[in-house]
């Protein structure tokens, strides 16, 4: 019981930037440190740009959706949303701006060419997903309702 409420004390308390910079750390460290899973292609580079320029813009349409309906972007508070945003990016994935983020980290473990850092990569969605995505649907779900309930049915959380 006590791991559990200390658990939920992590509940959108990190910023989704801030989780991401620590993984792209760990990405970095892992790249340097774990030779043995090294791997070289050049066109893996091309790839880790795509994957890095794809991710960001993924992120930019997310907030200029968000943006263009005056609601907030602060994940730490879903509860101020004035708007459920359900067209554009958000009719394909109802977290377009996570989801840049782990396209981005993806693309920085291609870049380092190591296996261990594409790993260390899917730390950001198990992350996100139990500490602020699931967090953010309850406050969204009390706030919009049936409305909140239908979009998570017609729309898939990452992909």
């Amino acid at each position: 019981m006590e791991t559990i409420k200390r658990m939920k004390k992590l509940e959108l308390r990190l910023p989704p930037p801030l989780v991401a910079i620590f993984v792209f750390g760990l990405e970095f460290l892992v790249s340097k440190i774990i030779k043995i899973t090294e791997y070289q292609l050049f066109a893996l580079k091309i790839i880790a740009v795509l994957l890095i320029l794809g991710g960001f813009v993924l992120g930019i349409i997310g907030i200029q959706a968000f943006r263009k309906k005056s609601t907030t972007i602060l994940p730490n508070h879903p509860e101020q949303s004035s708007v459920l945003v359900q067209d554009g990016i958000y009719a394909y994935t109802r977290n377009p701006m996570y989801l840049g983020i782990f396209v981005g980290l993806v693309g920085i473990a291609f870049y380092y060419c190591n296996f261990a850092s594409l790993l260390i990569s899917f730390l950001f969605p198990l992350y996100i997903t139990r500490f602020q995505i699931l967090p953010e649907e309850r406050a969204l779900r009390e706030k919009f309702g049936d409305v909140y309930q239908n979009y998570m049915q017609k729309v898939r959380r990452w992909l």
